[in-house]
């Protein structure tokens, strides 16, 4: 009997984050939602976050190695044409996610087929600890986001953070 759960590619660009990106892998491979495979980019680092990488032992991980750096979208670039997933998920390598993110995306997607994109709310944590109280929500707001981004801002919303979004294949 052939298992229909999706399939989720995570993917983790990492560009010298020897100090946190084991949290961040751990907290992938700690999901409630197991159905991964996980890429881990390591985008020419030049500290032992390519070794710390290597020390996880997963069979769903599978770590690329650049030895020039793309400055992150080449190399995510070249993995998105690996990847086998219904879905895509994207976490930075200075993050981590709660243990039941991806099980709440995949069911945002499975209660609306139409669903293309899903960002997931975040806290900051940083010298202060803050939870934004309003993010983008709706295709209007993603889009003026995104289209004037580095213009200042006219609105409310604190950023989308890509490092939260997963994507239907």
């Amino acid at each position: 009997m052939k298992d229909t759960t999706p399939l989720v590619s995570i993917i983790i660009p990492c560009y010298n984050v020897s100090g946190y990106v084991e949290k961040a892998v751990t907290s992938i491979l700690k999901q409630s939602y197991t159905q991964l495979e996980i890429f881990i980019i390591d985008d020419a680092s030049t500290d032992d976050t390519l070794q710390k990488v290597k020390s996880f032992k997963d069979p769903r991980i599978k770590i690329i190695a650049f030895k020039e750096n793309t400055q992150k979208v080449g190399a995510v670039n070249e993995v998105l044409k690996k990847v086998n997933g219904d879905f895509i998920a994207f976490q930075d390598a200075d993050d981590w996610s709660d243990p039941e993110r991806i099980m709440l995306q995949i069911k945002e997607f499975q209660n609306d087929p139409e669903l293309g994109i899903c960002f997931t709310n975040y806290r900051y944590v940083g010298n202060k600890i803050f939870l934004p109280k309003k993010i983008s929500i709706t295709n209007e707001q993603l889009r003026n986001e995104f289209l004037n981004y580095n213009v200042k801002r006219e609105y409310d919303n604190f950023p989308t953070i890509c490092g939260t979004m997963m994507i239907s294949k």
